[in-house]
């Protein structure tokens, strides 16, 4: 008759259990009632390798059990990942599951890309408001607006591990994803994620700090300093252009006087390097260009 071995990847109903009882051979498994069609029965759920998790190296019986009751798909995930048994586990699954690691990469290259981009121009729209919006509760809100979407991105990119050191083909069997599946809580950000980031809310009201960037690139986690910015860069508007904007939201927009709007410029300290309306001109719309690219 056959020895059956049964991996309990979730709970056992009570009323087996109770039909169980610890195995005097082998201390992780659970013996059951098998009279007339096995030899002997053993159950393995989490329950019972629990007391035998600490050993080192682990017994390949607990080892194999742990492996199919956590169902992590990288071994970066598990807490176990030094022991041999578990990285020989791990290497024959990506053998099994190869192709699908190659479009995982792929996917998470993208996601990568996508989240590096929207995290760099985040940031450039945060370091333009002091230039472009002028009053400072405006200012403050969508300042806040901003850092929140900064961090959002950065909540996902720790969640699925898209920093740039991220390199999925090494020790990966699919997707590699936080350390948080697997709890009951569904929560986009898990705990240890919240308390990194700290909780996306609006903090603008009440707030007495009129700075714009009240955090930095380099404060937020998830920010890399190498991350190349593939987007046009915009050129910053000067004190000339504002006021010539505002001259022309006051005056309108057809038949710009340009004479008076540059001498009016030059009484209140604009267009020192201009040495005439011409060049005001010709200035603005070489700027306009540039803004439209």
């Amino acid at each position: 008759m056959l020895t059956v071995i049964i991996f309990c990847v979730h709970t056992i109903r009570s009323e087996v259990r109770k039909a169980t009882a610890p195995s005097d051979t082998f201390p992780y498994l659970l013996e059951y009632s098998c009279t007339g069609w096995a030899k002997v029965c053993f159950l393995l759920d989490a329950k019972s390798i629990q007391n035998h998790l600490h050993q080192k190296p682990l017994n390949p019986f607990v080892a194999i059990g742990l492996f199919f009751i956590k169902q992590k798909p990288s071994l970066l995930s598990i807490e176990e990942r030094d022991d041999k048994t578990i990285q020989l586990l791990y290497r024959v699954a990506k053998k099994f599951f190869e192709n699908e690691i190659e479009s995982e990469e792929r996917v998470t290259d993208e996601l990568r890309q996508i989240c590096n981009q929207t995290y760099i121009q985040f940031n450039k729209a945060l370091k333009a408001l002091e230039h472009d919006v002028l009053d400072p509760n405006a200012r403050k809100r969508t300042a806040q607006y901003l850092k929140d979407g900064l961090t959002y991105i950065t909540v996902y990119k720790i969640k699925y591990r898209l920093d740039n050191s991220t390199q999925l083909g090494r020790n990966t069997v699919g997707p590699v994803v936080s350390q948080a599946e697997g709890n009951t809580d569904d929560a986009v950000v898990s705990q240890p994620e919240q308390s990194i980031v700290g909780p996306v809310v609006s903090q603008a009201e009440g707030n007495t700090d009129d700075a714009v960037v009240t955090q930095t690139e380099q404060s937020i986690v998830g920010y890399d300093s190498a991350i190349q910015d593939d987007l046009p860069v915009l050129p910053e508007p000067n004190a000339n252009w504002m006021y010539v904007e505002d001259y022309i939201k006051n005056h309108g927009k057809k038949n710009i006087d340009w004479e008076k709007c540059y001498d009016e410029g030059r009484r209140k300290g604009h267009f020192k390097k201009h040495s005439s309306w011409r060049s005001t001109k010709s200035g603005y719309y070489r700027f306009l260009k540039k803004c439209s690219i």
